[in-house]
């Protein structure tokens, strides 16, 4: 067949009318487009996938593959389609076998490559933010500046965004690929051949084609249907990276930088120059003006303290707290001290080991005491009590000592024994010393007074360094006798009745006592006997154990009670809070015995909300250093900057036996009742623990507290201290919301990474962002040419519509191929 070509008119020659000429023209227009319909199809890469287009041979065979126009040249001003020029076909299959040899990179583009590169790093930065925000070390100072302004929701936002902005272009990028295999692998139908050609320039991504490949079997091949849909669901999933990440944020704590701040710790002295001749002068600020009685005074407050201890001595009848230094906090406020994360300066620290026994009692005795003011007759028990001198730390080298007790209550303290009781040598006092000779002398004197109040009850310790022949006084701690069982009325007794009694050891540090009067009339029987009826005789049983503290109160010298420590916490701390049990009618304790260790399993400090006392082991060091010089005057073991209050304030008071029972018979004089908190937090600790060390332990350092924290706010010994806190701020909490958002991310890049793989496999001509090659391949379709012809103002629906009516047309599929162009 010939080929034909349209050329322009020209209107120079062959003079004829103009509407003949007119005439002629649309003639020959509509012939030839006949014509070109019928005979002749253009060189198309769109092409039916089950119909071989029917061309007729054409001479000068040669065969070319194109997927774009094939360039020709004008002929006398106008457009030409020919294959008859030798030239022109050769041209055509340079073009071809240059476009099929196009390299992988070329055909993606250099503007898709630059996207797809950008947002890949922005991936991998958004993540690795993310990652470093979530898990990295949250002691960074960018990351605590981050938290503390309270930017972690900004941060959050803007990661999400990048993260969103980056997925969605590399689905842009991999939805031109899917549709790019889709059109030249396996073809498209006809109504879809335009979006999918187009979508390889430009798409808003895989919701393009939401309608079709959700609801359309026939849109394009399963697999590469599958993807696009997986990509679409990342996509989407990727919108909601921000409220997924911000779920995981929530309140907690962040460590602030440490600040130095001047403080103050104690009491100053007025007169800072003393030496052994003179007497240190006490500021206007003394505590010793008042006179508070906190064993009888209800704590409301349960302040932090930080904690150092070791395990205590293990024996027999031995119940040993160990080493326990416990400092108090110079904060006032709450919040401050619930929030210290680490604390450096100057603060109040007390050795608060406890050691109980089980006594060694001999010439037992019960004894009336008659109250003229009251009327009432109270019972006591007064004896000898055999002291366990090879106990380590234990100063206590009289081998009998005398006691008197009150036995008006089921729990009850029988308050610091005479001196020659002993106590324990406090690790903190540089006076005492567990290597040298230490000996007790009664005090020429009688009673010791300091301040109007009533301090020793006479007599003192002395230490001797065999070596130098050198003797010192030492104040050591107190010796206490706690008696736990039923009260004993003055009822029963009678001066003409006998008195038999019977101790037995007991679990733990005591000492069981069975005791049985004779009534009137009766025998004096040499045992017990069990069968004594109620009108022969009367019985009674209790217990008690013989227990030591080192807390010493000063008497020739000044005790070291402030120290430059070191502090740290791992978490917050919420501090017990007093709560009323109004249908029991008494306080619970647990929380409160927690903090203070006085529990049957002891947890760790961070579980109880205390400190670490991380200088314990410098405080002591620095006590042994002072130890070793001996000095030759009491000046060098003065706390330079303040004197000692605290135990003083505490053992003024306590003068009498202590009742730790709440409602105990007030009106009895030989006793104090001890407050209703601090009685039922130590028969708590007695029930829960059967430890009397660890009850009067907790009882003591709630005293102590007590009596430290009513006169902070007059503290005017001023010191330097440096300190971090716990603040609180919108922080990471869970990690759930951060590992969805990676495995969205992680998929949609594997989905992409896939894309891309069957780009390059299984497409040959298809050019991304390559808007003249999605027009050519379309627009030069016969089919294709046909339907944009009468489009019109039609919607896309309609021409759908038009397009499933063609029963020639609706079931076919359509598909970009290298373009053929042969002659017979």
């Amino acid at each position: 067949m010939e080929r034909k070509y349209m050329t322009l008119s020209n209107h120079g020659e062959n003079e004829e009318s103009p509407r003949t000429s007119l005439q002629s023209e649309i003639l020959l227009s509509q012939q030839l487009e006949q014509e070109l319909a019928e005979e002749y199809r253009p060189i198309s890469p769109l092409t039916p996938t089950n119909v071989l287009p029917k061309r007729k041979p054409i001479a000068n065979a040669s065969r070319h593959e194109n997927s774009a126009l094939i360039p020709t040249e004008p002929a006398s001003g106008g457009i030409e389609v020919s294959s008859e020029n030798p030239e022109h076909l050769k041209n055509a299959e340079k073009h071809a076998s240059r476009n099929r040899t196009r390299p992988v990179h070329e055909r993606i583009g250099i503007y898709t490559l630059v996207i797809a590169t950008i947002s890949t790093i922005c991936l991998l930065a958004a993540l690795m933010f993310l990652a470093w925000m979530w898990f990295g070390d949250r002691s960074s100072s960018t990351w605590r500046h981050i938290m503390l302004n309270d930017f972690a929701k900004q941060a959050v936002t803007i990661s999400a965004l990048v993260l969103r902005t980056a997925i969605a272009c590399l689905g842009g990028v991999a939805t031109a690929m899917i549709a790019s295999i889709s059109i030249e692998h396996h073809g498209v139908p006809l109504k879809d051949v335009a979006q999918v050609s187009i979508a390889r320039f430009s798409n808003s991504g895989p919701d393009a084609f939401w309608r079709s490949m959700l609801f359309r079997n026939t849109f394009i091949e399963m697999p590469f249907r599958l993807l696009l849909i997986l990509v679409f669901l990342t996509t989407l999933g990727s919108q909601f990276t921000s409220t997924i990440l911000l779920s995981d944020l929530g309140q907690g704590t962040v460590i602030t930088p440490s600040t130095t701040s001047t403080n103050t710790s104690g009491f100053s002295y007025a007169d800072a120059e003393y030496d052994a001749h003179t007497v240190e002068v006490e500021n206007a600020n003394s505590p010793f003006y008042t006179t508070p009685n906190y064993w009888t005074t209800d704590p409301t407050v349960f302040q932090s303290f930080a904690e150092y201890s070791e395990a205590g001595y293990t024996s027999d009848g031995v119940d040993d707290t160990g080493l326990t230094l416990r400092a108090f906090l110079p904060f006032a406020d709450t919040t401050a001290r619930q929030l210290v994360r680490e604390f450096q300066g100057m603060a109040t620290v007390f050795d608060t080991r406890i050691v109980c026994t089980r006594p060694q009692m001999s010439r037992l005795k019960m004894v009336m005491v008659d109250n003229d003011i009251t009327g009432y007759t109270a019972v006591s028990m007064t004896g000898n009590l055999t002291t366990n001198a090879s106990l380590p730390g234990l100063a206590a080298t009289q081998p009998v000592v005398s006691f008197e007790c009150p036995l008006a209550a089921p729990f009850l303290i029988c308050p610091p024994l005479n001196p020659s009781a002993g106590g324990l040598l406090s690790v903190l006092d540089p006076m005492n010393d567990a290597g040298v000779e230490l000996s007790y002398t009664e005090s020429e004197f009688g009673s010791v007074g300091q301040h109007g109040k009533l301090l020793s009850r006479g007599g003192f310790w002395q230490a001797k360094d065999v070596s130098k022949n050198y003797y010192w006084i030492v104040d050591i701690g107190n010796a206490y006798l706690v008696h736990n069982g039923a009260a004993v009325g003055g009822g029963i007794l009678n001066n003409t009745g006998g008195h038999y009694w019977l101790s037995t050891p007991s679990a733990g540090a005591w000492a069981d006592i069975d005791y049985q009067g004779a009534a009137v009339g009766a025998g004096n029987p040499v045992e017990l006997d069990p069968t004594c009826s109620v009108d022969e005789c009367w019985k009674t049983s209790f217990r008690m154990s013989l227990c030591y503290d080192a807390l010493s109160v000063p008497v020739d010298y000044d005790s070291i009670q402030e120290f430059n420590i070191t502090t740290s916490a791992a978490t917050p701390r919420t501090e017990p809070s007093l709560q009323y049990n109004r249908r029991n009618l008494l306080f619970p304790t647990d929380s409160i015995r927690t903090q203070l260790g006085a529990t049957a399993s002891k947890a760790s400090l961070s579980a109880r909300g205390v400190l670490n006392l991380t200088s314990a082991q410098d405080i002591l060091a620095g006590v042994a250093r002072q130890r070793k010089a001996k000095p030759n005057d009491l000046k060098d073991l003065f706390n330079s900057t303040t004197y000692s209050w605290i135990t003083p304030m505490v053992f003024y008071s306590l003068l009498q036996p202590l009742a730790m029972c709440a409602g105990c018979a007030g009106e009895l004089s030989n006793f104090m009742q001890g407050s209703t908190v601090t009685s039922t937090l130590f028969t708590d600790t007695i029930s829960a623990t059967n430890s009397p060390a660890l009850a009067l332990q907790a009882v003591l350092t709630t005293m102590l507290r007590q009596a430290y924290y009513s006169f902070l706010p007059t503290f005017d010994a001023e010191s330097n201290v440096t300190a971090s806190s716990f603040q609180p701020a919108q922080i990471p909490v869970r990690t759930r919301g951060f590992w969805a958002v990676l495995g969205i991310t992680v998929a949609h890049f594997v989905l992409c990474l896939v894309a891309l793989v069957g780009f390059i496999s299984f497409t040959h001509v298809s050019s991304l962002k390559n808007a003249w090659q999605v027009r050519a391949d379309i627009s030069e379709s016969p089919e294709t040419a046909a339907i944009l012809r009468n489009v019109g103002g039609k919607t896309d629906g309609q021409v759908a519509e038009s397009i499933e009516k063609d029963e020639s047309l609706r079931h076919r599929r359509f598909r970009v191929r290298a373009g053929i162009d042969s002659t017979d």
